[in-house]
């Protein structure tokens, strides 16, 4: 095996030189590491932010899960059954309706001749709302 240095001397006694090939080594130092750990920190931090923020500000969780649609029935009363934010206030026609600690709910309404058209609203307390309406014909 030759050493670098004499394969340098050879070189330079044949006249021709001693190229780069212009790859860069990749030297990882504490510095670099340091660099990184602290990018991805801040990436992290800045997204948890904005993921606390934009959870803080999306309108409130509504789902009903009966009535699923629009119905024609015959029954006299509807249940009414689904999940809500347990922090928001929830009401169906304006009249509230309690939410459990797990987010689920369920009411009766009366139901009259004709078409009946139940307006579902959870407010959050911030103002944000999610609305869901429900026509319900009673024959």
């Amino acid at each position: 095996m030759c050493s670098l240095s004499a394969l340098r001397k050879r070189l330079k006694n044949s006249g021709t030189t001693m190229r780069s090939s212009g790859m860069r080594s990749a030297i990882i130092t504490p510095r670099a590491i340091r660099a990184v750990a602290l990018a991805v920190m801040w990436i992290g931090i800045g997204g948890y932010f904005g993921w606390q923020l934009y959870n803080l500000f999306r309108p409130p969780l509504l789902v009903i899960t009966n009535p699923l649609g629009d119905i024609i029935t015959k029954e006299q009363v509807i249940e009414f059954s689904g999940r809500a934010h347990k922090e928001s206030d929830t009401t169906i026609n304006g009249e509230e309706i309690d939410v459990a600690d797990t987010g689920a709910f369920r009411t009766q309404a009366p139901l009259q001749e004709g078409m009946n058209v139940f307006e579902v609203r959870s407010v959050n307390k911030f103002g944000k709302e999610t609305i869901l309406t429900r026509r319900i014909i009673k024959k």
